[in-house]
């Protein structure tokens, strides 16, 4: 049993198809798609599955024709709705044809017309077609997208892109879709696709809300199949887009291994930054019996969703499921995951880690795990052959340094495991992905990638200033700490909430720069975050760092207070004051830088009332100034020096004596004003 089906596993690849039968349904067409599968229960290779998704309003209808080696019709493929969302209803079906013969065959549905309200292609009819190289055994590409997809208005280059997936691996290009294919239309002006990468880019400046366009793009792989994709646009208001939380949702492009009746289920997490704004989700390519939980329609913020899905015995092959986050405003985010559905070996979980979940260690933590594989065919037996790293441009590496599986190859059993264990070191920073390869006795291989990052989170190793004056230049230094940086890692430095009056300019060296001059209206308390991001903050939370301050404004205020005084005079005639002698608590709110009094020396001459001025300066050279009044006295005496005089009296019998007579020098700092004996007549 198992080799028949193996066959059928590795031939099988989905391909999906529309075809309208009437024009009935004109109006109801939003899109579609066209991917196939080979049939591997046919030996010749020449009966393949075809599969249609398709977005309609209502009423779908799908009809398979060919053109080629030979003409035909298939017929029509079961509907089956699996979503709806922004006015369109999503189906999906199957149809198996066998070819008469090998060769290569153009199958396609076509109908008309779509919906008038178009800015392009209104009214006009629509074509959608895959290549088969019947009996080459390869499987066409796959695709989804949703039905209408929402563009932002107004910018010089919205940009979206088509996710795809091939079961075979192989490399794909993408072009627009012209009237040479059979498609009927015109492109929307100005708009392009990268051929490698499957961006769009498109210029909406002259576009307005609401409008709605019409494009579709071809799908090639690298052996020749194509696919046709046909899909809507609308323009909406702009906002920021919300995001998806891959630390728990998978990596966008993730890919899952499964097989029938094995239940794969994940999480899904998006959340939008805009104040006041919520979210709501939708899925394009969603596989019949698919379920999320709480049911796709509700707008919250964050919001939050489990797809679950087990595949029946008859669902094989390559799904691309692209789900949608879209915000009340109708800007939308997009990621995609892929699931092929075979009887490959199968990585348990648990044990196993999950794929598209990092798990985050700091250096020097010790990594240790079990991986365990089976395989669904009770009967078979799987081995984890190997066990290898990823470099940076996603390819097998040897294992890390010091990293160890228990045994390579593991014992051939059903199920098999090994254990992973590493010691880290802070050499080991970064993502350290690990690819393990379960392979089953049929050679049937599976790669299960499990995600490892090896971070340490930042550290603010600065103080911030908490205080700034009004008028003058404040700055704030920034420094951020992380020993990854040796390795490779990049901090980046953001003001998240800062007045009007600073800026932060990121220095790109782990320091920051914050400066500004406050003005008087940002006087008072001026709340602040700056916050540290490293390269890998997206999937480790712990790589964003914030601190949170107050930085108090002063408005600088210089009030000058005098008080008057009297000062006497020494013995030398001189008095001396300073500022502090007439100062009466003057007031500079951002810290006194002088005080000075001008006169402060006095002399004789300046006996009675002078005025002074004491003059208060700031930290920042604002001055005030005001007079006081210094009353200067003498009130030390002179200084009287006598001398014996000897008076000879004339012949009268008298004797006169002056001042000068006995007088031996007498002094006064500030002069004698007057000199008198008591007695002059003897």
């Amino acid at each position: 049993m198992k080799k028949n089906l193996l066959i059928f596993r590795k031939s099988l690849v989905l391909l999906g198809f529309f075809l309208v039968t009437s024009v009935a349904f004109a109006s109801h067409f939003r899109y579609g798609d066209i991917s196939y599968r080979v049939d591997g229960n046919d030996p010749t290779g020449r009966t393949i599955i075809f599969k249609a998704n398709t977005g309609w309003r209502c009423c779908p209808g799908v009809y398979l024709q060919f053109t080629g080696d030979s003409y035909g019709s298939i017929g029509s493929v079961p509907q089956n709705l699996t979503g709806n969302a922004n006015g369109a209803e999503y189906y999906s079906g199957e149809i198996s044809y066998t070819f008469p013969a090998d060769g290569s065959y153009k199958v396609y549905y076509s109908g008309g017309a779509k919906i008038g309200g178009l800015s392009n292609n209104a009214n006009g009819s629509w074509y959608v077609y895959t290549t088969v190289n019947v009996g080459s055994g390869n499987n066409s590409p796959v695709t989804s997208v949703p039905a209408i997809v929402n563009v932002q208005v107004g910018l010089p280059t919205a940009t979206f892109a088509i996710p795809v997936a091939d079961p075979d691996g192989d490399s794909v290009t993408y072009r627009l879709a012209t009237t040479a294919d059979g498609w009927n239309g015109t492109q929307p002006s100005g708009l392009s696709i990268n051929p490698t990468t499957g961006q769009i880019n498109w210029s909406t400046q002259n576009t307005s809300i609401g409008q709605l366009w019409n494009t579709a793009v071809v799908i090639r792989d690298s052996k020749g199949s194509e696919i046709l994709v046909d899909f809507i646009m609308q323009i909406t208001q702009q906002s920021n887009p919300p995001e998806f939380d891959y630390n728990s949702t998978p990596a966008n492009g993730f890919a899952y291994q499964s097989a029938p009746g094995q239940t794969i289920s994940f999480p899904l997490n998006a959340f939008d930054t805009d104040p006041g704004s919520t979210v709501s989700m939708f899925a394009a390519g969603l596989p019949i019996g698919a379920s999320v939980s709480p049911a796709f329609g509700a707008a919250a913020n964050p919001i939050s969703h489990v797809f679950t899905w087990t595949p029946t015995p008859s669902q094989f092959g390559q799904f691309l499921i692209n789900f949608t986050a879209q915000d009340n405003n109708g800007v939308q985010v997009a990621t995609s995951v892929s699931i092929n559905v075979s009887l490959k070996p199968t990585f348990d979980v648990p044990p196993t880690p999950a794929s598209g979940i990092h798990t985050v260690y700091t250096p020097g933590d010790l990594i240790s795990y079990t991986v365990q594989a089976s395989d669904p065919d009770p009967t078979d037996v799987v081995q984890i052959v190997s066990v290898e790293g990823k470099n940076s441009m996603g390819n097998p590496i040897p294992i890390y340094s010091g990293a160890n599986f228990s045994t390579i190859p593991t014992v051939a059993s059903n199920p098999t495991s090994g254990t992973f264990t590493w010691a880290t070191s802070a050499a080991d920073w970064g993502h350290k992905h690990v690819f393990f390869t379960a392979r089953d006795s049929y050679g049937d291989e599976t790669i299960h990638e499990i995600n490892q990052l090896i971070n340490t989170p930042p550290v603010f190793a600065s103080l911030p200033v908490l205080t700034a004056d009004v008028g003058q230049p404040y700055s704030y230094t920034v420094q951020i700490t992380d020993p990854d940086q040796a390795y490779g890692d990049q901090i980046s430095i953001l003001g998240i909430s800062l007045p009007t009056w600073l800026t932060l300019v990121d220095n790109g060296n782990g320091t920051a720069t914050l400066s500004g001059i406050p003005t008087t209206a940002d006087a008072g308390n001026n709340s602040i975050n700056v916050q540290a991001e490293d390269t890998h903050h997206h999937v480790d939370v712990r790589g964003i760092v914030n601190q949170f301050f107050n930085i108090e404004v002063n408005n600088c205020s210089v009030s000058a207070t005098a008080k008057n005084i009297t000062v006497q005079l020494d013995a030398s005639g001189n008095a001396t004051i300073n500022a502090a002698d007439v100062d009466n608590n003057s007031i500079a709110t951002c810290g006194v830088e002088s005080l000075v009094v001008s006169p402060n020396l006095f002399t004789c001459a300046n006996i009675g009332v002078n005025t002074v001025t004491l003059t208060i300066t700031d930290v920042h050279g604002n001055i005030a100034s005001v007079d006081a009044q210094v009353t200067v006295m003498d009130s030390v005496a002179p200084s009287v020096l006598v001398k014996d005089l000897v008076v000879k009296l004339d012949e009268n019998g008298v004797g006169l004596i002056a001042c000068a007579d006995v007088d031996n020098g007498s002094l006064d700092a500030c002069g004698i004003a007057s000199a008198v004996l008591n007695t002059t007549n003897f």
